[in-house]
């Protein structure tokens, strides 16, 4: 069972070791093979107000999970981050916990979510076109080049 736990202090270590098992996301993302400590607490800290989570199974942090219901840009709900440690890749879990999240954004009555996914990122712009994501706009972002996504939900 996957268990959702907010995002602390406290949990800086499981952030670390999930985002740390992929160190080829953790280059195209920020341009260096492993985080630190700063990096994450960074996230925490972004002036943006946003939902995070380390998710855990068997004890264990699998994955991490952030989102904002509402970005000033464009006034949307965003995923900003799906990422699942290394070592439980290809078992399905990106898509059980993205599930899980359309159906919470559904209980929200929210009609559509957008996300952004490096254009570099061909293991993510290929999971999340299988979600029903659809390309709306390229932007530069940090000087990268970042795909606009979007899925509208149905209730």
């Amino acid at each position: 069972m996957l268990n959702w736990q907010i995002c602390s202090k406290e949990t800086i270590p499981l952030e670390l070791e999930v985002m740390n098992s992929n160190s080829t996301y953790n280059i195209l993302s920020e341009s260096k093979p492993f985080l630190t400590d700063i990096d994450i607490i960074n996230e925490h800290e972004e002036k943006i107000e946003k939902e995070r989570f380390i998710i855990i199974n068997s004890l264990k942090p699998v994955a991490i999970i952030d989102f904002i219901m509402c970005n000033p840009r464009d006034q949307n709900p965003w995923l900003g981050l799906l990422i699942v440690h290394g070592h439980y890749q290809k078992q399905g879990l990106a898509t059980q916990i993205y599930v899980q999240y359309e159906n919470l954004m559904k209980q929200r009555q929210v009609s559509s979510i957008h996300l952004g996914c490096l254009k570099k990122n061909k293991k993510g712009l290929q999971f999340w076109n299988k979600q029903g994501f659809k390309f709306y706009e390229e932007r530069d972002y940090h000087g990268k080049k970042l795909l606009c996504l979007y899925k509208e939900l149905i209730h």
